[in-house]
């Protein structure tokens, strides 16, 4: 079966909380994944997001955000809701939400019907080379793994 869903985790592993969305995807690979569920730790994909992205039916995308809400918070929301919390995915270049907006305008039809997205709350502050995760990131991981799992579920992918 061709894989129909990507789960894909976003981040730079180098800088602190920023690794949140890589670490997730790492937790997930340790997993099993349902049938036709793909997993893919994309970095700091930028523009890149697109071409992984092309020829699926979802996708949930994973990244530490910066909402003002509480460290180590797992969000979940819809594609159309991204705009609020900033997804820091990138630090140099296109940042996940920049992608999707420039991906509706120049090729929606290359994009998945249904995007979700599960963030952690990071602390800005923790950002920067040679940085670890901060504990209640650290923390989050395993609530965002559980959150990835239940939005597959709901979608009637199971194990």
């Amino acid at each position: 079966m061709t894989a129909k869903t990507v789960i894909v985790g976003c981040g730079n592993g180098l800088c602190g909380d920023d690794t949140a969305g890589l670490a997730v995807a790492a937790a997930l690979k340790e997993v099993k994944l349902p049938e036709g569920v793909e997993l893919v730790e994309a970095g700091m994909p930028g523009v890149g997001l697109l071409d992984i992205l092309a020829g699926f039916d979802k996708a949930i995308i994973v990244d530490a955000v910066m909402s003002e809400g509480e460290v180590g918070s797992v969000l979940s929301f819809h594609l159309d809701a991204l705009e609020t919390a900033r997804p820091c995915s990138s630090l140099h270049g296109f940042s996940v939400a920049e992608t999707l907006s420039l991906g509706m305008v120049l090729h929606p039809e290359r994009l998945p019907k249904q995007i979700e997205f599960v963030g952690i709350e990071i602390d800005p502050a923790n950002l920067g080379p040679g940085k670890s995760m901060s504990l209640p990131v650290q923390d989050a991981v395993a609530q965002a793994v559980q959150r990835v799992m239940d939005l597959l579920s709901q979608e009637g992918l199971s194990v």
